[in-house]
């Protein structure tokens, strides 16, 4: 797994404690959007903090070109910034952001919290953590779960190595497709309520959260995962920044990356069909891409039917339920008797 295998500040935490019109081409599901309405009237309220966090290790070490899996025993610099600050003395973890403004790596109080109780159930499900052996890919299928029942941007970029090697590698990349879905809505919603601004924005980490997303579409959820295209939903997410004026910022190197999807944007338009034949081709074919093996486009998407096919395909029951739900507790270690846990190694 590595030297680093999380990020400090989220275990340090816890011992100290997402109006111009939406395009039609991306339809959403009327509940979502009504949510995501709420939520940015939510947003909008002053009694929402705003708290530091420390800048994670693996954005220092892209800076400086150093390698997270390597210590340098001649070089005290090196693993010093491998060790990060978190829990130390330089630890900006939970102070209010008002007072650091030059720290730009920041999150709501109870996006925080949120961040903490994600990653806790994720801990839950990771056979490691209890000494136990159950099958080599348990506990990415127990991501998967965290992932189906609740995903953010800074959960994406965590620990997600079980999860990147787990074995069902077409259904990972559905889920990539689906996450890009989501965003994609959530975008519509806040472009069509002007809550995004690039400078004086209610929501204060925007442009860095989207660095997250991007940074996922490259990392765990990159093309050798997603062969097909499930991670192209990065290409729209450019261009509605690019077409709506805010900038998406905050990582080492991230300037470097958004030109480069720039330029596969530019790409796409000069192979992109006629005009006639995407008028004959009004709604989003899924069929195509989940019958038919065709590359997935992103010139259209529709959350309430490509949420409805994720969910045909993966849902699964859940305890004594005989409704197939996505996510659920199946791969929570905590909730196993005893002897369960006993059978698989475990030894309290």
């Amino acid at each position: 797994m590595g030297m680093i295998e999380k990020e400090n500040h989220t275990s340090s935490a816890r011992k100290s404690f997402k109006k111009a019109k939406a395009p039609r081409d991306a339809s959403s599901e009327p509940a979502i959007a009504s949510k995501l309405e709420k939520s940015a009237e939510t947003a909008t309220a002053p009694a929402v903090s705003w708290i530091c966090i420390c800048r994670p290790i693996k954005d220092k070490a892209r800076e400086l070109g150093l390698d997270l899996d390597e210590a340098d025993e001649e070089n005290e610099e090196h693993n010093e910034v491998l060790r990060g600050t978190c829990g130390g003395p330089l630890c900006l973890c939970q102070k209010p952001a008002d007072e650091h403004p030059e720290h730009t790596w920041i999150i709501s109080k109870p996006g925080f919290e949120l961040l903490l109780k994600w990653q806790e159930q994720q801990d839950k499900r990771d056979q490691d953590n209890f000494g136990m052996y159950i099958y080599n890919d348990f506990s990415g299928y127990g991501t998967i779960e965290v992932m189906e029942n609740e995903a953010m941007a800074w959960f994406l970029n965590g620990d997600l190595f079980a999860w990147r090697t787990c074995d069902d590698s077409k259904g990972n990349a559905e889920l990539v497709m689906t996450i890009g879905t989501t965003l994609l809505t959530t975008l519509n919603v806040l472009i069509a309520h002007n809550l995004i601004k690039d400078t004086n924005s209610v929501i204060r980490n925007f442009g860095l959260v989207l660095c997250q997303f991007i940074r996922f579409t490259e990392g765990a959820g990159d093309d050798e995962l997603c062969p097909m295209g499930e991670n192209g939903w990065r290409k729209a997410v450019v261009k509605r920044a690019d077409e709506h004026g805010f900038r998406i910022k905050g990582t080492a190197g991230i300037d470097e990356t958004i030109e480069t999807i720039r330029e596969e944007i530019v790409c796409d338009e000069e192979v992109a069909p006629s005009d006639k034949e995407m008028k004959r081709k009004t709604t989003l074919d899924l069929e195509a891409y989940y019958d038919e093996g065709e590359d997935r486009s992103w010139k259209r998407w529709d959350w309430k039917l490509e949420f409805a096919a994720f969910k045909k395909r993966h849902a699964k029951q859940s305890g004594l339920s005989s409704r197939s739900v996505l996510g659920g507790n199946h791969y929570d270690i905590t909730k196993m008797s005893a002897a369960e846990k006993r059978q698989y190694g475990y030894r309290p």
